[in-house]
């Protein structure tokens, strides 16, 4: 799956969950909410009467979806190609490494009260979902079923060129995932305006409930 089927797909789950959250607090549940953020340690930050939480953070969204394939293709290719036998899918492929990424989201969640980084964590492990790693065993236990990754067969021009190929004779997949980008970019500028998107990576602004 490529870059654009990532950020899409992630894209497509991510807004209308962020949306769900944001109408449950300010649909009148926000006192009952913020009881039980509460009793389980999580007061509500607000920042210029707005929660952190009634948001998400959509560009740690966007990098959280590719965040695997950030950390695995360049060392695949250039940084460590013989110790990871040119594989492209290895540590930011692994369920230890979604494991960690979403504890320590939770740590940021509990000491920093923001949940932006536990978001980015889930955009990640949703990666391993789209890419079908249940079919990869060996990697989503690493290191728990051998210290050694699959031996790769993709070299840095084939994959090249399979991209190129990809963006001249698109999938319908692509069709989709690129018009969800597309659509999402036109509400942002609509609904929220580029400025505090860039700024806040807000897509709607929040009113204070």
């Amino acid at each position: 799956m490529n870059t654009i089927n990532h950020v899409g797909l992630t894209l497509l789950a991510a807004v209308p969950v962020e949306y769900i959250i944001r109408q449950r607090i300010a649909s009148g549940k926000r006192k009952r909410h913020s009881k039980a953020l509460a009793l389980a340690g999580l007061p509500v930050l607000s920042v210029n009467g707005i929660s952190a939480l009634t948001y998400f953070d959509f560009r740690l969204v966007i990098i959280g979806s590719i965040v695997p394939d950030i950390l695995d293709k360049p060392m695949g290719f250039l940084l460590a190609p013989d110790l990871l036998n040119n594989n492209l899918r290895t540590i930011g492929h692994g369920g230890l490494f979604a494991l960690a990424f979403v504890l320590a989201g939770l740590a940021a969640h509990y000491i920093m009260r923001n949940p932006q980084l536990l978001v980015m964590a889930i955009a990640s492990a949703g990666h391993m979902v789209l890419d079908q790693m249940w079919q990869q065993w060996d990697t989503v236990f690493w290191p728990f079923l051998g210290l050694e990754f699959r031996q790769g067969t993709t070299t840095l021009s084939e994959y090249i060129r399979f991209h190129v190929q990809g963006l001249l004779h698109p999938a319908p997949l692509d069709f989709v995932t690129a018009g969800i980008i597309l659509g999402f970019m036109i509400y942002v500028i609509v609904s929220s305006g580029i400025g505090l998107f860039i700024k806040s990576g807000r897509v709607l602004p929040v009113r204070p409930v």
